[in-house]
């Protein structure tokens, strides 16, 4: 896990860390303000972001959506996120181990 001033994100939190990162937005805060920008003012708050990344709380499906819309996402991108979204993370490794 990523560790981000002293705590880890979990599994999911991670990937939407580094998707956001590769577009150069860091942090919950940061991560809430683009996708704000992006869609007109929707989106969660960087507190409730905050929650998502470190696992404190599971985000709604319109909550990745807005992500996916604001981030532009590929079909990997996606893709794993979709996977980490449904699955614990052990499932996702063991079913990216059978391919």
């Amino acid at each position: 896990m990523a560790e981000v001033g002293g705590k880890a994100y979990c599994a999911l939190g991670e990937k939407i860390d580094a998707a956001a990162r590769r577009r150069n937005v860091r942090g919950p805060h940061r991560i809430a303000n683009f996708v704000w920008a992006r869609l007109g003012g929707e989106g969660p708050t960087g507190v409730a972001w905050a929650k998502i990344l470190y696992g404190n709380s599971h985000p709604k499906a319109l909550t990745m959506v807005q992500f996916d819309r604001a981030f532009e996402l590929d079909k990997e991108e996606r893709q794993e996120l979709a996977l980490l979204y449904t699955f614990p993370p052990e499932i996702v490794v063991s079913l990216k181990s059978d391919e």
